[in-house]
Order: structure tokens, then C-alpha cells, then sequence
């Protein structure tokens, strides 16, 4: 008998060894690993067809004022838990027919064929985060910027509204954009410069000025003679009714 069964004797403790099948038996079950749905979608003619699983799930049919584009299917982050989509958007060839071709949001559309968000603005599929931006001169020396990102990936969604004069315009990485701030010099020249926004915790952002113009600056509330370096704390926003135009959803059909 080995020490160890000999201590656990004395204790009044049975040892009981296991056959390697009985040890599997014993050990917690592993969960199985979530099923990967397949989406795919189909063009024949002016219609066009998502299918999950081979299973067609949604339809749209191109009109004379415009035609369906399909971008491709992507995984984004929610709150659930991956989530695969279909990402559409119109393409409108003759301006005159839509106040907004060439400039159209994209459409994403669930598993089922569900309409699940409108999403206007560059998104970060892997982060769900949209990034909305202006920047606009109305005369010499009258630049104004902003920007704001929207996390989807929570529920509620958090809002992050920065105030600096500044806009956004590429994602560097998840975590990372590619700013500038348009700033006014002393005669009344616009001199961008370069800044960045990062993600410095799950409720925060931060916009960071790289660097002041060498000229002499106008001095103004939205001009400082100071960098650029804001803090935006996620608000929570009021979820938005996902609906569709009234000449898109005319020609969009769910089975």
C-alpha cells in the first residue's frame, strides 16, 4: 500500500482511482461551440437574395431609380455576442433621383433577414463603433469640425461627443482614429493639424493635438492658443427605430 492510501486509511477516506474513460465521464462538459452561420447572397437580374444556410431570407428588387449593392457580410460585437450581417447599401447612378447619391448609409441586415441597423458614417465592424464627422468652411477663417462616436456594442448605446474643433477621418486600428483640427491663424489663414483618438478605457475616449501651427494664431473660444486634448465619457443614447425609407422598403421583401 502506498503512503498515500495508507494516510487516507487511517483518516477513514477511501481512494478510489478512475479508469481514463470514467475520468472523462467526471470532468465538466465543455460547451459546444456556437454554430457559424453562412451568409451568402445572390443576384439574378435586378433581384437580389440573402440566404443564411443556404435558406433565403430576404429579397430586393432594383427599381429605375436605383440599384441594391451588397458589400458583404461581417461579424460586429453586441451586447449578445457576435453577431454576423449583410451589408447593403442603394447606389443611386442618376443624382437627380436622390438628394443623397452618392452619400447613402449602409443598410445591415440579420441572420433572418431583419433589418438591424442604419448605419451613417464609418463603422468599425470589430468594435461596433461608428464614427460620425463634419468639418465645413462657411468663409476665410470660419472652419468648424466635430465629431462623435457611437458604441453599439452595449446596451444602451454609449454616445461620445467631443466638443474640441476637430473631425475625424480614418480608423487606424480598433482602438485608434487619424484626426485634425482646423486652426486659424493671425491672418486668417486655415492651417490643419494633425491629432489622434484613442480609446483609453471601455467608457472613454480621448482626442490628443499633436502639435500647434508655427504661425501666430487668432485666439478664439474654438481657436486656443493651447493643444487640443478632450476626454469624452460615453453617454448612454436613446436606441433609434431602424426603419427603412419609403422608396428602399418598397422594394425589400423578409420571408
Amino acid at each position: 500500500m502506498t503512503r498515500l492510501s495508507t494516510g487516507l486509511k487511517a483518516a477513514g477516506l477511501a481512494l478510489i482511482l478512475l479508469s481514463p474513460p470514467a475520468v472523462a465521464a467526471a470532468l465538466p462538459k465543455a460547451a459546444a461551440p456556437a454554430k457559424t452561420v453562412v451568409l451568402a447572397a445572390v443576384r439574378k437580374g435586378v433581384v437580389l437574395t440573402l440566404t443564411a444556410d443556404g435558406k433565403p431570407v430576404a429579397r430586393f428588387t432594383n427599381s429605375a431609380a436605383f440599384n441594391w449593392n451588397e458589400l458583404g457580410s461581417v461579424v460586429i460585437k453586441t451586447a449578445a455576442g457576435p453577431k454576423p450581417v449583410f451589408m447593403l447599401s442603394p447606389n443611386y447612378p442618376d443624382p437627380e433621383d436622390s438628394d443623397q447619391a452618392g452619400d447613402q448609409p449602409n443598410y445591415l441586415f440579420d441572420e433572418t433577414g431583419r433589418l438591424f441597423w442604419v448605419i451613417d458614417g464609418q463603422f468599425n465592424p470589430a468594435k461596433s463603433v461608428l464614427l460620425e464627422s463634419q468639418h465645413e468652411t462657411f468663409s476665410v477663417g470660419d472652419y468648424k469640425a466635430s465629431f462623435d462616436l457611437e458604441d453599439f456594442s452595449r446596451t444602451p448605446h454609449l454616445k461620445f461627443v467631443f466638443k474640441s474643433n476637430c473631425y475625424a477621418d480614418e480608423w487606424v486600428s480598433d482602438t485608434e482614429l487619424k484626426a485634425h483640427c482646423p486652426r486659424t491663424t493671425a491672418n486668417g489663414e486655415v492651417v490643419e493639424t494633425d491629432a489622434v483618438v484613442r480609446q483609453v478605457s471601455p467608457t472613454q475616449w480621448r482626442l490628443t493635438e499633436k502639435a500647434l501651427p508655427k504661425a501666430k494664431l487668432k485666439v478664439a473660444p474654438d481657436n486656443p492658443a493651447t493643444l487640443f486634448n478632450e476626454l469624452a465619457t460615453g453617454v448612454r443614447a436613446k436606441p433609434e427605430v431602424q426603419t427603412l425609407p419609403d422608396d428602399l422598403a418598397a422594394t425589400y421583401k423578409r420571408f
